[in-house]
């Protein structure tokens, strides 16, 4: 499964044929935007296994060491072959559900950069394009992509701060550009959570220098975002405006 979010493929071995048969499922859709939808499904479904409430804390915890073994697999290899793509939208998910289903203390904190990297190279991927095709084709499943990695990077900047300091630019833009593409009428849960991370945002220790530098472009938008016609955005647009407008 996780192979399939991650990669856009999988093979299955077949165990009733006498000799080894695989199927590569990416090969049965011709499409990309049909395989990328598919690896967004599959990887919402490594999610849901990993919030299973009666899932044993050693098996989440097993099931955790493997995807985190494969995702730094996978890096280090497009690192040996200079890849410097974006990240593939099913793998920044599953790392999403990772992160969110995880107790974060278990891990290291390089791991816990690695996949926070991960996350930020997702920003630049087709869900934060309003104009891309897996956003007009799949808007409803590309809407809750983005509200789970804005709420990933929120979880990071509240429980494991340290591991994002030095991605103070990268997160700012990244979350901008999430409430920038968000529909106000139908995706206010997403710029509720990017307005709380860009509010903890301003909390980070030894982020001082990068917080100030960003600070004008921070407000700009959230003054902009004063006038939205949904009085609950409007408020906490306020809210969070001031708290950037103190940092000094």
């Amino acid at each position: 499964m996780t192979e399939l979010a991650c990669e856009g493929r999988a093979e299955l071995k077949l165990c009733s044929q006498v000799e080894n048969k695989w199927i590569i499922i990416s090969t049965l859709l011709d499409e990309e935007c049909s395989q990328t939808a598919l690896s967004m499904i599959a990887a919402s479904a490594y999610g849901a296994i990993m919030m299973e409430e009666g899932m044993k804390p050693l098996m989440k915890q097993r099931l955790a060491h493997i995807c985190v073994n494969y995702v730094k697999k996978l890096s280090e290899n497009e690192e040996q072959n200079s890849q410097k793509s974006g990240v593939h939208i099913g793998r920044l998910m599953v790392t999403c559900h990772l992160i969110c289903a995880s107790d974060l203390s278990k891990f290291d904190r390089s791991i816990i950069h690695l996949l926070s990297t991960l996350i930020m190279k997702g920003f630049s991927s087709d869900i934060f394009q309003s104009s891309s095709q897996i956003a007009t084709n799949f808007a409803a499943e590309t809407t809750k992509a983005r509200t789970l990695v804005v709420s990933t990077i929120l979880k990071l900047l509240c429980l494991a701060p340290q591991a994002v300091n030095g991605l103070v630019l990268e997160m700012v833009s990244g979350l901008l550009r999430a409430y920038a593409v968000s529909d106000p009428s139908r995706d206010v849960g997403c710029k509720l959570i990017t307005l709380q991370a860009l509010e903890a945002l301003t909390r980070l220790d030894g982020a001082k220098d990068s917080i100030t530098a960003v600070k004008p472009a921070v407000i700009a938008i959230l003054s902009s975002a004063m006038s939205q016609k949904n009085v609950l955005l409007r408020s906490a647009a306020v809210d969070v405006r001031n708290i950037w407008c103190l940092v000094v």
